[in-house]
Formats: structure tokens, sequence, C-alpha cells
């Protein structure tokens, strides 16, 4: 090997060392050094550092093979090396603004938004919070990073919520919807909708999620509303036929004991003839006011039609209904209702059954006992046969 050669190697050689680009070597001790384990650094770094080391290594070798001068060869080589580099520190800068000008984007949606936007790590714990958590929420944005995401949602849905997460890990790239009563700072639970999205680094690893979070409280309530109207009988307040068919199954799927009762009030044609259908409303009112005060806070009575009633008992013997039943016959004789200041006596047919395994059966044996009561001069209670 020649002298120059030799001394390339050994330039080039303690240069790798002092970069740590060279193999690792094994100690005496049979050891290896770490002198060659690569350190981690960025992509942009690493472009930087390797241009310095082109330029080193072509300083070097112009300097020792080419017949130019040292100093000609050194601007040489830092020329060659430099100018890549100047590249690459201009696209730094290009990204630097990017990154500025998206973050300065970001920041402002997430001060202004109404909505509460949020970034958790896999865990549920809150990277960053929007300041709009604390108009909506009343809570602190700043005191909830660090904090997990779980303590501000209602135990009851708190599953939920985790499920929908773990769909988001599963669907990368996809938004998942999930709904939720939520905990404000000292106030009462309220309904949140959270749309999530997983957020995966370079390598495709997840590694939070980004959640935007909306206050649907008065949608909620006027969902419940709307559907208030649709299980309610407008005239008496009363649950409605559909209400009280869901009360009747569930009741019966549950395996509750009880009884079933139809009532109808007698005679209500000729209350209409006489007093007019405001007459009548008025009647069907009284009697739903009168019932209520007799019947246990268990027990359900809904207008299923016209003038006819029916009265689920749950986890009530049928003497027990009986007693209710006939109390509340007596409650609607000593309130006698006037329509046009005229005392108006209203009374009522009762036909009571045990609960079955199906609502039909149930029904109609009840129906079939209204029909006999009524059959023997109403104003009476009969039992199913």
């Amino acid at each position: 090997m020649s002298k120059r050669s030799a001394t390339l190697s050994s330039l080039l050689g303690r240069f790798f060392r002092k970069h740590r680009l060279a193999p690792s070597k094994t100690q005496p001790d049979g050891k290896k050094s770490d002198y060659a384990k690569p350190r981690a650094f960025s992509p942009i770094s690493g472009q930087l550092r390797y241009g310095l080391i082109l330029a080193n290594m072509l300083i070097l070798t112009l300097m020792i093979f080419s017949p130019i001068s040292p100093p000609l060869a050194y601007l040489t080589g830092l020329f060659l090396g430099i100018v890549p580099l100047s590249r690459v520190v201009r696209y730094q800068h290009h990204l630097l603004n990017q990154l500025q000008t998206s973050e300065a984007r970001y920041r402002l949606l997430a001060d202004n938004s109404t909505d509460i936007i949020m970034n958790t790590d896999v865990m549920g714990t809150i990277l960053f919070i929007s300041p709009s958590i604390a108009q909506i929420g009343q809570h602190d944005p700043v005191r909830l990073i660090g904090q997990n995401a779980r303590e501000m949602i209602h135990p009851d849905y708190q599953l939920r919520v985790r499920a929908a997460q773990m769909q988001a890990f599963t669907k990368p790239g996809q938004t998942v919807q999930v709904e939720f009563l939520g905990l404000p700072s000292g106030g009462r639970p309220r309904w949140f909708e959270s749309n999530l999205r997983a957020v995966r680094n370079d390598t495709g690893e997840i590694t939070s999620v980004v959640s935007m979070i909306r206050d649907i409280s008065a949608r909620k309530a006027l969902e419940n509303a709307l559907a208030d109207v649709a299980l309610t009988d407008q005239m008496t307040g009363l649950p409605n036929r559909r209400q009280f068919d869901l009360h009747l199954e569930e009741a019966i799927s549950s395996g509750q004991a009880g009884c079933l009762a139809i009532i109808d009030l007698d005679h209500f044609k000729q209350v209409n003839d006489n007093y007019g259908h405001s007459g009548g409303d008025d009647v069907l009112r009284h009697f739903a006011h009168v019932a209520r005060k007799v019947l246990r806070i268990t027990d359900s009575l809904a207008r299923i039609g016209g003038e006819e009633f029916a009265l689920l008992l749950p986890n009530c013997s049928i003497e027990m209904a009986q007693i209710i039943c006939n109390k509340m016959s007596r409650s609607l004789a000593e309130n006698i209702i006037k329509i046009n200041k005229i005392p108006v006596e209203i009374t009522i047919s009762i036909g009571l059954a045990p609960l079955e395994p199906d609502a039909i059966n149930s029904l109609q044996a009840a129906d079939q006992a209204l029909y006999r009561a009524k059959s023997n001069g109403r104003n009476q209670l009969y039992l199913a046969a």
C-alpha cells in the first residue's frame, strides 16, 4: 500500500470512528465497544450530517491523490459537499415553515372552536384539550393535561367509549362516532357526541387518538320529548296503547308475577251525548286524576282507546289486585265531577286477570272478564275464568 493510501485509510478510519460509522470492534475483555452504535436522528439532521461527511471525504481524497494544491483541494471538496447540503438546509426551512403554518391554523381552530378538540394517547391520557372545555364542561384545560379522559365520562358509559376507541384502533383512517353522558365539573351529567380517529406515526404505529366532542344535550332533550309525545295520550297525560304494550312485554319477559286489568267507563256515550265532547274529555281527565291517587308507584295505567283503560299491576297477587281496583271504584264514586255545574256520577267496569307468559293471552283473559262485568250490570269487577 502506498504512503498516500495508508494515510487516507488512517484519516478515514479516524473520521468514521469520530462519527460512529465504523463497524464495531471487540475489546480484549470480549465486549463490543459502543462507538459503532448508530445515534438516533431525524431524516433532516441525518442528511445534514452526511452532507458534512461527504464534504470531508472529498477534501481528504483530493488532498492526498490530486495534484492540485491542498487549499484548492479543500475548497473543491467543500464546494462539492456543501452544494447538496444547502439544498437540504433550504428544504428543512421549507418544512419548518409549513409546520409552523399548520400549527398556527390548528391552534386558531382549536382556540375558537365551539366543540372540544382532544388528543389522548392509546391509554386515554390527555395530551391536549382545547380551551372550549372550560365553557362546555367547566373544566380547567391546563389541569386536565396528564389525566385520563375516562374521569370525565359517566361510569355507565366508560366501556362504550373505550369500545369506540378500540374500534378506531382497528380502523385507522376512519372516524368512529359514540354518544355518552359526560361529567361537567360541579354540574349535572350532559350528553356528548364524540368523533374519534386514530393517529399513526411514520412506521404505522398508532400513537394517539384525536377526538372532536360536541354537546348534544339539547338534541337529546328534544328526542326524549318527541318520544314522550309518541308514547303519551295527550288527553289524559297517561301512557298510550303503544307504551302500555312495551311495559307489558317488559314485565312478562322479566318473569314478574302480577295482574292485568281492563277498565271501561260505564255509559260514556251518554256523557258525550248529554254534555258534548268537551264534557266527555273532562270525564276522561277526571278518571285519570282520581285513579293515579290510589295506585302504587309501580303500577301502570294507560288509555288504550276511547273510554277504555288498561292497568298493569306488577308483583301483585290477584287478591291484592282486587283490593286496588275496588279502592279505585270507591274513590271515583266519592269524587263526583261537575260538568257545567251539574254533578255527574261516573262508574267503571273492570275485568281482572293474572299475567300469563303471553301478552296477548293476558289481554284476552282480562277483556273477556270485562265483557262479563258489563253484561251483568256494569259498575263491578269480574275475575278471568
